[in-house]
Formats: structure tokens, C-alpha cells, sequence
């Protein structure tokens, strides 16, 4: 295995350690990162995952009903919803990501949907029946506000439904499956940051060699389930009608334990009501 400036241009400015972590835990040949513009809008696969997520019980409750996805990255699950069930679904991200989505609605006809480029102060308060975040609140810089707008933008007595993971303790917490072997659980917590993300730097040539998970592609937090269950418990207007930690590999026995399941918990659903 010949780790040369061929494949890894700038090698050289990794330290011995770095150099070994990243001959010992990452793939190669290297992989490519995903290319938005490759992807395919299968709207069966983002129903099933919120199915999977909100459980079957989502359908019906959305159903004739105004639902924004908020952070929602490619589109996919405002299409997924949008073609289950007949209600209006948005989207809102500061990313321009939803172009995919946005052709695959106009070519299919599907005119129940609705995206916005940009941060959400713009929305309508209280605009929304239900209000979903799926994969994002571990990206949110300030993830306290982002759910002061969640709240803000539903309807008093509509639902919040917020699924994260990989939650940061959990094996692949670190957010970097093209990068790390799925072999090497848990290394970013034996790892300092400032060396994983050199690494990952390296790995993919970036311009830059960072320091930070907050430098990623979208952003890390490093949200933990006690910090999630923390800030989303702690908010004013809400309350919790369901938390679900999914266990990692079907390991629910270690979710008894409040240690482990930070280390087992790979994603956890809430589901939440704003008060009236």
C-alpha cells in the first residue's frame, strides 16, 4: 500500500502521527466524496426512513396539513412526504443543495411542495402544523436557536419531530463514512480533533488543512443525547411526548445504562407538542 503524493498531495504536512492514523484507519484507494448532483430522488426510500424514524403513525397526522422540513439538505424527505400523503410539504436550508429535488418535482408534476434558500426568520410564525428536523440538529452551529425557530414557526398544539445520529459518542459519531473505516468504532473520541480533521483535510485535498468538526462539510456540533434531551427538554414552549434511542446494531441491552447509552444510542427521535 503506497501512500504517495499521488493520491495525497499534501501528505507531507501531516505529522508522524497523523500519517499513521490515516495509513491505518482510513480507506484506500481513497474514496470520492458524494456529488449532490448525482443523487437520485427515490421518494419510497425518504418515506421509509421517516417511517423508520417518526414511525407509521407520521402519515396520517400529516396528513391535509402545512409541514416544513427544517435543514433539509437535498429535498428528499419534502418529496417523500409530499407524494405519501396529501399535504403540503416545504423545505428550508441556508444551503443550496435542493436543486435535485426542485427538477425532480417540476418533471414529475408534483406541486404540493415548496423550498426556501436562506436562514428562516422570513417564514410565517405559526405557519406550520407540524414542523420536522431529520439528520440536522447535530449540524446546527447553535443548535439552541434553531429550535427558539422551530417553535416559533409551528402552529401552538403542532408537532415538532426532531432524529439525529450517529450522535457524537456513538461509533461513527465523527460524521466521516468516506473517510474512516466503518473497522475503526469510536476513534474520534481517542483522537484529538485537531488530528481527525487534519487527516480527513488531507484525505480529500481540501485547500485547507482544518482543525475543527465545525469545519466540515455542513457542520458538527458534537451533540450528545444528554445534550439534545437537555436543550430540547429545557425549551419553555415544548414538551416531550416521546424520546426513542436507537441502539447501534440492535445492542439495546447497553441502553439500560446512562454511560453506555451514549456509546450504544447511534440516533434518537423526539416527538414533541408546543404548548398552547
Amino acid at each position: 500500500m503506497k501512500f504517495s503524493s499521488h493520491y495525497f498531495p499534501k501528505y507531507h504536512q501531516l505529522s508522524r502521527f497523523e500519517k499513521f492514523i490515516l495509513r491505518t484507519c482510513c480507506y484506500f484507494p481513497p474514496r470520492k466524496r458524494r456529488v449532490r448532483e448525482d443523487l437520485v430522488i427515490e421518494p419510497r426510500s425518504y418515506q421509509a426512513t421517516l417511517s423508520a424514524a417518526f414511525g407509521t403513525a407520521f402519515w396520517p397526522l400529516i396528513r391535509g396539513k402545512r409541514v416544513l422540513d427544517f435543514g433539509c439538505g437535498e429535498g428528499g424527505f419534502v418529496i417523500g412526504m409530499a407524494t405519501k400523503v396529501a399535504c403540503y410539504a416545504e423545505g428550508v436550508d441556508i444551503q443550496d443543495q435542493f436543486q435535485v429535488a426542485k427538477r425532480y418535482a417540476a418533471m414529475a408534476g408534483i406541486t404540493n411542495v415548496q423550498f426556501h434558500l436562506g436562514r428562516s426568520e422570513g417564514l410565517e410564525g405559526a405557519g406550520y402544523d407540524v414542523v420536522i428536523s431529520h439528520d440536522s440538529f447535530e449540524h446546527f452551529e447553535e443548535p439552541e436557536m434553531v429550535l427558539d425557530e422551530m417553535v416559533r414557526l409551528v402552529k401552538p398544539g403542532g408537532h415538532v419531530f426532531i432524529k439525529f445520529g450517529p450522535a457524537w459518542m456513538s461509533p461513527y459519531g465523527r460524521h466521516m463514512s468516506g473517510t474512516f473505516k466503518k473497522s475503526r468504532p469510536w476513534i474520534h473520541l481517542f483522537v484529538p480533533e485537531r488530528h481527525m480533521m487534519r487527516v480527513h483535510s488531507v484525505y480529500h485535498n481540501d485547500t485547507e488543512l482544518y482543525t475543527r468538526y465545525a469545519d466540515l462539510i455542513g457542520g458538527l456540533n458534537k451533540m450528545t443525547l444528554k445534550r439534545a434531551k437537555g436543550i430540547i427538554g429545557s425549551h419553555p414552549e415544548l414538551n416531550i411526548v416521546t424520546q426513542h434511542v436507537m441502539p447501534w446494531r440492535g445492542m439495546s441491552f447497553f441502553l439500560k445504562f446512562p454511560v453506555l447509552k451514549e456509546l450504544f444510542g447511534a440516533a434518537v427521535c423526539f416527538k414533541c407538542v408546543k404548548i398552547k
